[in-house]
Order: C-alpha cells, then structure tokens, then sequence
C-alpha cells in the first residue's frame, strides 16, 4: 500500500530465492507452507487439493522438529478467524472480504456454510488462478455463487480502488500484518478501515514474541523463516498492537489471546501463545 506514483511490488510480492521449491515470493512461500500444515493436520478433500508436494514435505519436517502441539497454532488460528468472523456477523447478510486469502479453504468454508453472506478474496494474481486450478481437480467441486475471488498486490493497490468504493461489514487478514515494520502497519490498517461501514470489524493477527515461545519453537521459526522472510511486525506486549490500531484511526480495538480463543471455540489445546487475534471496529 504505497502512495508512490510508481507502484512496486510489495515485500512479499517481490521474487526471491526459491531453495525447495515452495514458491518465487515470500508470501507464496509461507502460503504453501501453511497449506500443508493444514493438509497434514486436517486432511479434507479441499485441503489436500490446495496444498502441494512441497508444501506437505515441509510441513512434515517442521513437525518433526517440535511438540505436536505446538502446532496448534494452525487450526487456532485458522478456526479462531472463523469464530471471530461468525460471530460479528451473528447470521446477519453482510460482506466479508478476506485479504492475503492464500491457499485457505475459509472463504469457501463461509460462503457454503453461511449463505446470506457475499464473501470475496483477494490476494496476488498467480495466487488467485493456482488456487482455481488446485480447487477445479476436485471431482464435482462447485465454487459457492457468494463467493468472489479478486486479484491484486494490496501493497500497492489500496482495498477500496479494489473493492471500487463500495463499504463492507468484515475485512480479514490472516498472517498479513507481521510482515509490515511497526511504521508501516498503521498506514496498512487504516487503508482496510477506509473500506469498512461505520461500525464494521478489521479483524487480523499480530505476532507475539513470548520469550518461552520462541524458545520453544527456535528451531522451527528457523527453519520456517529461512524458506519465507522474517516477521517485523511480532510485538511484546498488548499495548504496542493496540496503538497500531489507534494510530490507524480505530477507536474501538480489542486483543483475543490465542488460548482464550481455543477455549472459546472448543479448538485444539493447549494452544501457543504466539499471536494476538485483534478486532478492530470502525
């Protein structure tokens, strides 16, 4: 999201190296990665489909490097998203776009499951027609009519020139922020809440560096980093997550911890305490 009159790529837009095959972007990368730890854990015939070899081989031996519940985190985070979502929508008709869609099955999952919604996603264009293709190899596989997939690089396009001015009630981002600085971050978020109705939710993730966690997990964030990039936007504490919302102009913000959530949703436990859900209203 970039106000400069020659548009750029944006970090995880930009091709770098590939070693394992994942992947020409950071943002491709970790999509993959992140994909096969799905698939690995939550076998569906949507979750195979959207995942490749490689991206499966890697999950495999980043769990081998650690507790398995550690990798909890994915089904938390992922399942956290839905419960935050559903239950700001409280079964109402409204629009939820989720932005750096990725390789997750969710918007599909939402729009199924919740058919008064017009859900759309958005993310890079490569990324956008390989999920198409991975989705069509399912045998009788129908895309829900209230789902819209859009193609575009928000770090260089601003959400409402995609979304062509119209207002929604939800913005998701999953694992989106963290690759901002804590300079950039603010700019990113009130750029999501030009596109929200007045009361309208910004809901997104920001990483946690708990010490014991990171402790824990070195080996793997290592590994996990050297495929993708590192993650400048992980805070300390609750306060500093908050004041990127306030300074994006949000006048309503709060913090969900990771295992408060998995209670609350009756996810996988005990799950990390790696990264705050944040939710956000205009």
């Amino acid at each position: 999201m970039t106000d400069d009159t020659t548009p750029q790529a944006s970090y995880t837009a930009q091709h770098s190296p590939d070693r394992v095959g994942l992947g020409r972007t950071a943002g491709q990368r970790t999509a993959e990665i992140f994909a096969g730890l799905r698939a690995e854990m939550n076998p569906t015939p949507e979750t195979e489909a959207l995942s490749r070899l490689s991206g499966r081989l890697t999950a495999r031996l980043l769990m081998r490097m650690a507790k398995p519940e550690l990798f909890n985190f994915v089904p938390v985070r992922s399942g956290g998203f839905l419960g935050l979502i559903e239950e700001e929508l409280d079964g109402q008709p409204a629009t939820v776009v989720e932005i750096a869609a990725g390789f997750s099955p969710r918007g599909i999952q939402l729009a199924r499951e919740h058919p008064e919604l017009n859900v759309i996603e958005i993310d890079l264009e490569d990324v956008i027609e390989e999920k198409k293709n991975r989705l069509n190899k399912i045998s009788k596989f129908e895309k829900p009519a209230n789902l819209t997939w859009y193609s575009a690089d928000l770090g260089v396009t601003r959400l409402s020139e995609v979304l062509q001015g119209q207002k929604v009630d939800v913005v998701s981002a999953e694992g989106l922020l963290p690759y901002f600085t804590f300079s950039e971050i603010p700019r990113v978020v009130s750029y999501v809440r030009d596109s929200l109705k007045p009361g309208g939710a910004f809901i997104a993730d920001i990483g946690y560096s708990d010490v014991k966690g990171v402790q824990e997990a070195s080996r793997v964030v290592s590994l996990f980093r050297r495929q993708t990039s590192t993650m400048p936007g992980s805070v300390h504490d609750e306060d500093t997550a908050i004041s990127f919302f306030k300074d994006g102009g949000y006048k309503d913000v709060a913090v969900h911890r990771m295992p408060k959530v998995a209670e609350r949703y009756d996810l996988p436990k005990p799950a990390p305490d790696v990264l705050f859900f944040m939710v956000a209203r205009n």
